[in-house]
């Protein structure tokens, strides 16, 4: 259509669209072309005679004849964008305050991931006789080692007491997955851990940083 080639997230996003776009851009190159493609059209920045101000174009329009499976959809892919770039916002920040928000933040875009497939599966694939048997699967998804490690963080900073810290190494940190267990449930064992590790998240009992 011919709002593909006119409008990019870059220069017609909204302001965390044009300030974070580039946290996607190598890993997920298609999310711009999904953009412009679905999302775009939904709002009013296609309507040439809009005349409220510039900020109403970002918004949807109110259109009865918008599906609304589509509009979960859409709602469901700026949360994952949304979630994801401030989880690498954080992580590229110096210094790096509060490195507990990431896992948080990422628990929250799986979460959205899983609203995707649904609206996608469910809404969008059978108006277009799609077989649901060749869309991803949110079971197949939150079972990978990733997604399972994302959560484990994310319930121990979240429903846990603070992590411990470590005398001899920088007030912030966090502890490796295979120590998650045991560091969530006490401060000394955290305080005991080796300090055979190397800077930034490599090899040792600790993620550094």
């Amino acid at each position: 259509m011919w709002w593909d080639q006119q409008f990019t997230p870059e220069q017609h996003g909204d302001p965390y669209e044009r300030l974070w776009c580039h946290f996607l851009g190598r890993d997920f190159p298609e999310w711009g072309v999904f953009w412009s493609h679905h999302v775009v059209p939904l709002t009013n920045r296609i309507v040439d005679d809009f005349e409220c101000d510039h900020a109403a174009k970002l918004y949807i329009r109110y259109d009865p004849h918008i599906f609304k499976g589509l509009e979960k959809l859409v709602m469901a892919n700026y949360s994952i964008f949304y979630f994801l770039a401030r989880s690498c916002a954080i992580v590229s920040s110096e210094p790096h305050l509060f490195p507990e928000d990431v896992f948080i933040f990422l628990r929250a875009t799986t979460e959205n991931i899983s609203k995707f497939l649904d609206a996608f599966t469910n809404s969008i694939a059978p108006k277009f006789s799609i077989d649901k048997e060749k869309i991803p699967k949110w079971r197949d998804i939150k079972s990978t080692e990733t997604a399972e490690q994302i959560l484990n963080y994310r319930d121990a900073f979240v429903h846990c007491g603070r992590l411990g810290r470590h005398p001899n190494l920088p007030w912030e940190f966090i502890p490796k997955h295979s120590h998650i267990l045991r560091t969530k449930e006490y401060w000394r064992y955290v305080q005991r851990l080796s300090e055979n590790y190397r800077s930034g998240l490599e090899t040792g009992h600790l993620f550094v940083r």
